[in-house]
């Protein structure tokens, strides 16, 4: 076995998701591969302190099993396609990691257990430290740059010129499916129900149409990672972007950052991110994710019918976690449909 097709493995055995043959053939391969092995047993890592620092939502019994089956072979299939070249080692595996976080989501949790995205922090710069967060808390943003997320409007008295970026309109915040509403009606407990439950769940509505997800991966060579990865962050505020904290990999060597920008921005702001040093390499991706959307719909939809004839409590609460967590993902699946994703991988010393 190459170290290629060794490392295509990796995830899939951590996972368990291997056959026997394939579990013995990896084995032996890593027994004989020294730097396979650290690159798993790093990997190995990063996967357990992810489940340790995330509180893990239990999907209702079956459900988890269901999901696994119809997406798990495919998506990870569709990850290993997806700028296939660029995943070998650890860094590459954060940077899928950091797409599945995002257009990917729902399929992400079920597979890793986890329910948030990863920001990797950036407090010791001779140290990696994983942090997970939840997406609606305050990421970490570096000093005196602009909160993620919040496009930066000129004043009216600002003239544009030739050099200056066209900001586009500031972009509605995409309302969180999981905030509950007090105002919901709630049952009391009497002896007919004696179990205090939300009366009603209110569903959201998903329109059936095509969607499509298109991503950049930008691969730029710089002298000062944390100095290009502050200047991306301001482009990105500029051109009306929102952006999750970078993640730091290889001692800061390696910074990745995940921008989504509106389409009419994507092409000026790549160009833009390439200025930063030397473009290794560039790939644009544009993933039709209209079967995935409908299946978690489906999914959705069911919980829904479902959540109609369940009376126990603890039942109940966990159906309206995967619920909100559905909702959440069908959500950002909108969003991103309408705009463009930019995976910035800023790499020094090469």
């Amino acid at each position: 076995m190459k170290c290629r097709e060794a490392q295509d493995l990796f995830s899939p055995y951590l996972d368990g998701e291997l056959t026997a043959v394939e579990s013995r053939a990896l084995k032996a391969h890593l027994n004989a591969c020294v730097t396979c092995r650290a690159e798993i047993e790093t990997l190995r890592t990063i996967a357990e302190a992810l489940q340790a620092q995330v509180d893990v939502v239990k999907a209702p019994v079956g459900f988890a099993s269901a999901v696994r089956s119809q997406i798990a072979g495919e998506q990870r299939r569709e990850v290993a396609s997806w700028f296939g070249g660029w995943r070998r080692g650890v860094a590459a595996a954060v940077a899928s990691i950091m797409i599945l976080g995002g257009s990917l989501g729902y399929g992400a949790t079920q597979l890793w257990n986890r329910g948030a995205p990863v920001l990797i922090g950036q407090e010791d710069p001779d140290t990696t430290i994983v942090e997970v967060r939840n997406p609606v808390e305050n990421p970490v943003t570096p000093a005196g740059q602009p909160t993620p997320g919040t496009p930066v409007v000129p004043s009216e008295t600002d003239t544009p010129t030739d050099s200056d970026p066209v900001v586009s309109e500031p972009v509605t915040p995409v309302e969180d499916p999981g905030t509950v509403d007090s105002d919901v009606p709630r049952t009391k407990p009497s002896a007919s129900n004696p179990i205090m439950i939300a009366s009603v769940y209110e569903e959201k509505v998903f329109l059936s149409k095509q969607r499509a997800i298109s991503s950049t991966m930008l691969k730029v060579s710089v002298e000062d990672v944390k100095a290009a990865r502050d200047k991306a962050f301001n482009l990105g505020a500029t051109y009306g972007a929102s952006f999750l904290p970078a993640e730091r990999i290889s001692n800061g060597q390696v910074e990745i950052l995940r921008l989504t920008v509106g389409r009419e921005q994507a092409e000026i702001l790549t160009t833009k991110l390439g200025a930063l040093g030397q473009v290794m390499a560039r790939d644009t991706e544009t993933k039709d994710i209209t079967s995935q959307f409908d299946r978690t719909r489906e999914q959705y939809q069911a919980l829904l019918a479902k959540r109609a004839t369940v009376a126990d409590a603890n039942e109940l609460a966990e159906l309206d976690a995967t619920l909100r967590s559905l909702e959440r993902q069908l959500t950002e699946w909108d969003y991103e449909a309408e705009r463009h994703v930019i995976i910035l991988w800023l790499q020094s010393g090469m």
